[in-house]
């Protein structure tokens, strides 16, 4: 009987424990980004947010639909699977080349100029808030 009662304890908190590890997985453009509680953990690599981020500083970014971005929210997007940006949006098309789809022009604080490719929607992981 005691080993039941073991066996129980084990099984529930190991549920707990992976239920709280897996709230939500998101898939942009093929990287997974994984939400906790609709936030995820992010290092910032590069200085081009500096000062406001700088290299080596960690953000959490929290999942944002489109319309709730506005011009001066830092945002982290995919190029690439694998590869996240966190930048400064500078501009919002609501239809992007006629296609119904948003689209963000971003920068980052230390660059000289606007990144060259508008960041699409589909693209954007989410907000930073911290």
């Amino acid at each position: 009987m005691k080993k039941f009662f073991l066996a129980m304890i084990i099984a529930v908190s190991m549920l707990a424990l992976l239920s709280g590890c897996t709230d939500n997985i998101g898939s942009i453009e093929g990287s997974t980004v994984r939400f906790v509680n609709g936030r995820a953990r992010m290092t910032i690599l590069t200085a081009s947010m500096e000062p406001a981020l700088p290299m080596g500083s960690e953000v959490i970014v929290r999942e944002a639909g489109s319309n709730t971005i506005e011009i001066g929210d830092v945002i982290t997007f995919m190029v690439n699977p694998g590869v996240a940006i966190t930048h400064r949006v500078i501009d919002i098309i609501e239809d992007y080349e006629d296609t119904g789809m948003w689209a963000f022009q971003t920068k980052g604080d230390a660059n000289a100029i606007p990144d060259a490719e508008m960041v699409l929607a589909a693209n954007v992981v989410g907000i930073v808030v911290e």
